[in-house]
């Protein structure tokens, strides 16, 4: 006892080779060898003595003492019943001579079990927070939740390795529960900041969504010998689909539907731009062709964004009942004549807008008598899709038109928008819908 030494950061030096580490309250962790009967042999006291008695006596014992010899041997109670049997980490009930045993071979084989002290636990929960936090901030919920998955069941393999192998013993509980604090918290954090950026944003698209309508016009004009309407929705805040009206003369009216290849704020600014040039054209010329053909120029040469919008334009002259117009790469229109069925105006088509300069565009001209519809849309309606994933479509188009055929202008429109709503059901809308119409009074 006088050669051991305690020492200040927790052992004791029992000689100069063996060091016995100890943990904060001075004991030291048993190194558990095996279960009992499986990590150490042991014997019956009464076949010990028995197996003396045969020796002496010349007869064969049934225990062979020699394998006692240079053996560290321990004497104590095993039976079940006895009052020394309490619970180990291996067993519910282990007798404690066992105990010494384990503690001697711990000693012996200096297998140590060593606790890693205060400050490398607070480095480990220190790397973990930073870990989890940069995994949950950077990338999307799912990819984050299996991060911080990945994270812990890394480190408790890891624990484990270094438990196993160099018998290192790091805390499990507290990472675990840091880890999923600090997810919970950087999640919520996560979470608050991009609602405040969505709020910033839906009040930018709001305000995007209000100049955009400023740039349409609000209702259809009335004008004599013609009776209009048109409805216009968005698939987002703002859109791609156009329309304009526009007086030529006293006795001339036109009216233009156009659709953006694309959708949201490129599309929308697009649109505006469009809608700017083309009433710019009109008031320079009052032949269809002429405005097409200067709009499609104008917008191949200026624009480098990569859209293009079709477009339909029709001029009526009230007076003469002539209807003119051209197609640049759209959708034709419904017609439906007073006393006639449902039909699409197949057009000489023409080019999409902005596509390239110096394209020409074709001209028809027809007769128009009082109650003569005209329907323009974009593929937004004939596109819509119902939850069956069935499409509008033309016929069903020419039919709703067909029924409300008795209706004015906004009646038409009114009632072929809500036909289209009734068939879209709860499917979401994934075009802007725009339905203009021109009826001949």
């Amino acid at each position: 006892l006088d050669d051991m030494e305690t020492g200040e950061r927790g052992h004791v030096r029992v000689r100069e080779d063996l060091t016995i580490p100890l943990d904060k309250d001075g004991l030291m962790f048993v190194n558990f060898a095996g279960r009992w009967g499986e990590a150490f042999r042991h014997y019956s006291f009464i076949d010990i003595l028995k197996s003396y008695v045969a020796l002496k006596k010349g007869n064969k014992p049934s225990v062979d003492l020699d394998e006692l010899r240079d053996k560290i041997c321990l004497i104590g109670l095993t039976a079940v019943g006895t009052h020394d049997l309490n619970p180990i980490p291996l067993q519910e009930r282990y007798p404690m001579i066992g105990l010494h045993a384990n503690l001697i071979n711990t000693i012996m084989t200096r297998q140590f079990i060593v606790r890693v002290d205060r400050f490398i636990n607070l480095l480990i929960l220190l790397l973990l927070s930073i870990a989890v936090i940069s995994t949950t901030l950077r990338f999307r919920p799912v990819i984050s939740v299996l991060s911080g998955i990945g994270i812990f069941a890394g480190f408790a393999a890891i624990a484990f390795l270094l438990f196993a192998i160099f018998c290192i013993w790091i805390d499990l509980f507290y990472p675990l529960v840091l880890i999923l604090g600090v997810y919970i918290s950087s999640t919520f954090y996560k979470y608050v900041t991009e609602r405040n950026k969505r709020v910033i944003m839906e009040k930018e698209l709001d305000i995007a969504r209000r100049i955009q309508q400023s740039f349409l016009r609000q209702g259809a004009p009335k004008k004599e010998g013609v009776d209009m309407a048109v409805i216009m929705t968005p698939a987002k805040a703002v859109g791609g689909d156009l329309y304009d009206f526009v007086e030529i003369k006293d006795t001339t009216t036109g009216i233009m539907i156009g659709d953006v290849s694309g959708k949201g704020v490129p599309a929308a600014l697009f649109m505006a731009m469009t809608v700017s040039d083309f009433r710019f054209h009109t008031k320079r010329e009052e032949d269809p062709i002429k405005v097409i053909t200067a709009l499609n120029d104008q917008v191949s040469t200026e624009s480098t964004s990569g859209l293009f919008v079709t477009a339909y334009y029709m001029v009526i002259d009230t007076v003469t009942k002539r209807l003119a117009m051209v197609d640049a790469g759209h959708l034709p229109p419904v017609y439906v004549p007073k006393d006639g069925d449902a039909s699409l105006i197949q057009s000489s088509t023409g080019m999409a807008i902005g596509i390239m300069d110096g394209v020409e565009f074709g001209k028809n001209e027809i007769s128009v008598k009082p109650g003569d519809i005209f329907v323009l849309y974009t593929d937004g309606v004939t596109e819509a899709r119902n939850t069956k994933k069935e499409e509008f479509g033309e016929e069903r188009l020419k039919l709703a038109v067909m029924a409300n055929r008795g209706l004015d202008a906004k009646g038409i429109a009114d009632n072929v928008y809500k036909t289209l709503w009734d068939f879209i059901g709860r499917a979401p809308q994934h075009d802007d819908i725009t339905i203009m119409v021109l009826k001949i009074a």
